[in-house]
């Protein structure tokens, strides 16, 4: 008897004699196997999710208490623990899982080995864009070992055009350019001590500098082909959302509507809302939705926040 023939049940009515108090008949259930199968499975299913659950905690806690002396017995323990077959770890909690121990490597005991390995894996399990390369990790391999840098950037690229086919891989490029020097020259400033500060201002002047020819190159391809959605970039639309956000006042304001139009095509995917009340409290000091910080509380009069809206020509409430 093979082991499908055994999940079976037989359900029958026999006739049993009893007195006139008893029922004329029994329904009696001869075989439970199916009984104990459906439990097996639901009881699988939950010690999955709970070992599952266990795995997040002990990677979490593995990740926290991260130091010098169990650098790489740690990371190994959660690397075997991202490889189970129980798929307890979606490939973002895994790409951005490795992309955290990178920068922890970099500031605890800096490898490159280590590091190329762990961004590697980030990328392979499909970190969410190129800024990757940026992050402070990254940028001191580029230093100490540019064919390492240069490896995890083809990587990339080859990963990123291979899951968009039909993207404009040169407009795609060209924003992955632009947002590399707009977050590279964020990070060195945010790394610099704060104290030297020629360097500070130095990195300031050059962030300026980027910020000016990056809306230069935005007003053009918005005037080209409107704003640079999912379906025409990949990933990188977010880019240029990132870039838009360090724009000059001015420009927001007159360009934020194709941002607002790319949402509703689902072109980009992002939360319209902050951007509004960051142009909104740079121009004229105000907040409609009590996103972006400032002592003033959002508006609650619609005739006053359909005014604003209209200012940035938004659609109204």
């Amino acid at each position: 008897m093979n082991y499908k023939s055994r999940i079976t049940t037989s359900v029958e009515f026999i006739p049993i004699h009893r007195d006139s108090s008893a029922a004329n008949h029994e329904l009696r259930i001869r075989n439970l196997p199916v009984f104990w199968f459906f439990f097996f499975m639901i009881s699988t299913s939950s010690f999955s999710q709970e070992s599952c659950e266990l795995n997040k905690l002990k990677v979490s806690e593995l990740k926290n208490g991260l130091n010098e002396s169990n650098l790489l017995s740690s990371i190994a323990t959660i690397d075997s623990l991202f490889l189970l077959k129980v798929n307890c770890f979606s490939e973002f909690e895994k790409s951005t899982g490795y992309n955290d121990l990178s920068e922890l490597v970099y500031k605890l005991n800096p490898s490159s080995e280590l590091i190329y390995s762990l961004s590697e894996k980030a990328i392979k399990n499909g970190f969410p864009n190129a800024v990757l390369l940026e992050f402070s990790q990254n940028q001191w391999l580029r230093k100490v070992s540019p064919s390492d840098y240069n490896r995890l950037e083809l990587l990339s690229d080859s990963l990123f055009f291979a899951k968009y086919p039909n993207a404009n891989v040169n407009l795609a490029k060209t924003i992955r350019s632009m947002v590399r020097e707009d977050q590279r020259i964020r990070l060195e400033h945010r790394n610099t001590n704060q104290s030297d500060t020629i360097r500070c201002d130095s990195l300031l002047f050059e962030m300026k500098k980027t910020d000016d020819f990056n809306e230069l190159l935005l007003d053009s391809l918005f005037t080209i082909y409107g704003y640079p959605g999912y379906s025409l970039v990949g990933c990188e639309h977010n880019s240029c959302y990132l870039i838009f956000q360090h724009m000059g006042t001015e420009f927001q304001v007159k360009e934020i509507h194709l941002l607002e139009e790319a949402i509703d095509k689902q072109e980009l995917y992002q939360d319209i809302h902050p951007l509004i009340d960051k142009v909104l409290y740079k121009k004229y000091g105000v907040t409609l939705y009590g996103t972006h910080y400032s002592n003033q509380p959002p508006e609650k009069e619609l005739k006053v926040i359909n005014t604003y809206l209209t200012l940035l020509n938004l659609k109204l409430q």
